[in-house]
Formats: C-alpha cells, structure tokens, sequence
C-alpha cells in the first residue's frame, strides 16, 4: 500500500515540472507510484477507445504483461496534444515532446507527441482492438 507521505515523494521525484529525473522503468519508486492506480477514469477510458481508432498506438514491451499508448500528432493539433496529455497526465512521465524531421520533398515537419506509463490499466485495451498481437 501506498501511502499519502510516499505518493508526495514520488510525485515530487517522478512528476516535475522539468520532469528531470531519469530513473529505470523498475525502479522501486516508480513500481510505488504505478501501485497508486488501478484503473484510467471513466473520461480516460473513453478517450482511449476513440484515440485507438486513429491517434494512438499500443505497445507492449514484456509480451502482453502490460502495455503502454503511444500519441503522436501534427503541429497543427499541438493545442489537442496538450489537452490530451493533460488529461492522462497521472500516466505520463515526460512532457509532451516535440519532433522535427525533413520530409521527401524537402519540407520540415514538426509532430508532438508523449507516451504513458506500462500498466496493466491499458490491458483491456489490447483485448479491444488486437487479436493475437495485430491490430484490427
């Protein structure tokens, strides 16, 4: 069990404004501020489901233990990354980056984009849209 004094301890640590801290993904800090969720909220859940249709994808990175969403999305839509990213912001451990790279044609292309924790909360997402390993 996690309690009050341990969770302000992590978040302090582990969510920063800078979100500085590097730290590895079995840390015992961060294993202690995954044990502070369950489940995404009813509003989480729902977005998730319609972001799957499009603009997220799902990884797992120990066989289906558990998984992680990945969002990635145009400058254009920089102002609904962030509002996306605020609003699974328990989940996520860095800020919402930016990516430029040169297209074919030459051009400069700028995405943004953030990916949430591994956590088994996003397991019945996989059961939702893949069918032994594939998206559907």
């Amino acid at each position: 069990m996690v309690n009050n004094r341990n969770v302000n301890l992590i978040y302090s640590k582990v969510i920063t404004p800078k979100f500085s801290l590097k730290m590895s993904p079995n840390s015992k800090l961060l294993r202690e501020y995954k044990m502070k969720f369950s489940n995404l909220s009813e509003i989480q859940w729902e977005t998730c489901i319609g972001l799957m249709l499009g603009d997220a994808s799902l990884q797992t990175q120990n066989k289906g233990k558990t998984y992680r969403l990945k969002f990635e999305w145009g400058d254009k839509n920089k102002l609904y990354a962030e509002h996306i990213h605020l609003l699974m912001n328990e989940w996520i451990l860095s800020p919402l980056h930016k990516k430029s790279r040169v297209n074919i044609n030459g051009n400069t292309v700028i995405t943004w984009g953030f990916q949430t924790l591994s956590h088994s909360a996003f397991n019945p997402l996989s059961k939702l849209f893949y069918l032994i390993n594939k998206k559907e």
